[in-house]
C-alpha cells in the first residue's frame, strides 16, 4: 500500500516540473501580430516575400518516484514547447510507463534517443522533481484551486492517486488538471511569485541560466492565454517511445 501510495504521488510531479517554466510567463507579442501589421501598410497586391518560419526548443520535464533512490523510476514525462519568438507555451504529456525504467543518473534525464521522436526543435534541458518538491512547490504558492475547491500539496497527490490503474489516461487527464491549476495560481499570483525561491524547488536542472532569465523575461507574470496543455491521451501506453 505504501509503494503504491509512492507511485501515485509521485506520477504527479510532472505538474510541478511544468510550473516552474510557465510560473513565471508573460506573453510578448508574438511575431506574426507585427508581420500582419506591416503586410497591411504594403500596396494593394502585395504579398509578403516569404512565410516567417519559426524555430523550437523542447525543455524535458521528469517526475520520478525518489530522486535520492538508487535507481528512481519516472512516473511522469511532459515536454515543454517554447518557441523561438515566446509566443506560446505548450505542454505535452506523454504516457509514463513505456520510460519508467529508462532513467540514467548519469545522463540526469533520459537517453534522447528515447524520447527524439517527440522533440519539437532541440532538447534545452531537463528539470527534475519528485513529490517531495510537488509538496513544496504547493506550499510556496499557497495551495491551489482544484475542480473549484481549495486543495494543497497532499490533496494534489490525492487526486492522482484516484487514477485508474487500468486506465493510462486518466492518470494522464489528472496530471493535467493539475498542471492548469497550478498554472492559474501562478497567474493569479502574478508578480507576487517569488521566483527565486520556485527555481530552487526542483531536485536537479539543467536548464542554463541564461535561458532561465530568457524564459522569466518573455513570460513574467504570467498568461494563461500563451500556455497549451495537452496530454497524448490517444497514444497507446504500451508503445515504445
Amino acid at each position: 500500500m505504501i509503494a503504491h501510495d509512492r507511485t501515485a504521488n509521485l506520477r504527479i510531479s510532472i505538474a510541478v516540473l511544468l510550473t516552474c517554466f510557465v510560473l513565471g510567463a508573460a506573453i510578448s507579442r508574438p511575431v506574426f501580430t507585427a508581420w500582419r501589421n506591416a503586410l497591411q501598410t504594403q500596396a494593394p497586391g502585395m504579398t509578403p516575400s516569404a512565410v516567417i518560419s519559426v524555430a523550437y526548443e523542447t525543455y524535458l520535464m521528469l517526475g520520478l518516484d525518489e530522486f535520492s533512490s538508487q535507481q528512481p523510476k519516472v512516473e511522469a514525462v511532459w515536454l515543454v514547447i517554447v518557441p523561438l519568438n515566446y509566443s506560446t507555451v505548450e505542454l505535452i504529456g506523454l504516457h509514463p510507463e513505456p520510460f519508467r525504467d529508462q532513467y540514467s543518473p548519469a545522463l540526469g534525464g533520459l537517453p534522447l534517443l528515447t524520447i527524439q521522436p517527440h522533440l519539437r526543435g532541440p532538447l534545452a534541458g531537463t528539470v527534475i522533481f519528485d513529490h517531495d518538491d510537488l509538496v513544496e512547490l504547493a506550499d510556496r504558492l499557497g495551495g491551489v484551486t482544484l475542480l473549484g475547491a481549495h486543495t494543497d500539496g497532499p490533496g494534489l497527490l490525492n487526486f492522482i492517486t484516484a487514477a485508474d490503474p487500468n486506465n493510462p489516461d486518466d492518470l494522464l487527464l489528472r496530471q493535467s488538471a493539475v498542471m492548469q491549476s497550478l498554472v492559474a495560481q501562478g497567474a493569479i499570483s502574478g508578480v507576487k511569485i517569488d521566483l527565486t525561491a520556485l527555481l530552487q524547488v526542483p531536485s536537479q536542472s539543467s536548464v542554463e541560466q541564461g535561458k532561465q532569465f530568457d524564459l522569466i523575461r518573455h513570460y513574467y507574470p504570467l498568461n494563461t492565454e500563451a500556455v497549451r496543455i495537452h496530454p497524448l491521451v490517444d497514444e497507446a501506453a504500451g508503445a515504445s517511445p
